[in-house]
């Protein structure tokens, strides 16, 4: 922990909160003795073993961070609300020559 001037470590504290993108619920604690969260990530693939050459391709992710939801209802509900347009490419491309 780094300690600035003018402050004490006990001055100094960072909270974490995690709620649902959806409802605003917060999930980081539980209220029942088993309680799960949704989480939905975006995340690279890796390459096909073997496969040298891809072709680049712009491809943005269809969300910006890690989003957290009370369930699927609440995931549901969300991914309508959500403007997805221009973020997720039509088709896509193999190895060079290779329309997948």
């Amino acid at each position: 922990m780094a300690v600035h001037e003018g402050f004490e470590a006990r001055d100094v504290m960072e909270t974490t909160t995690i709620k649902c993108d959806n409802c605003d619920a917060d999930l980081k604690y539980k209220s029942n003795s088993v309680e799960y969260r949704l989480v939905l990530v975006s995340e690279s693939k890796n390459a096909r073993p073997g496969i040298q050459s891809y072709t680049d391709m712009m491809n943005y992710p269809s969300i910006d961070s890690k989003k957290h939801f009370c369930g699927l209802r609440c995931l549901g509900k969300w991914v309508p609300k959500q403007d997805f347009r221009g973020k997720e490419r039509v088709g896509r491309i193999g190895p060079v020559g290779d329309a997948v």
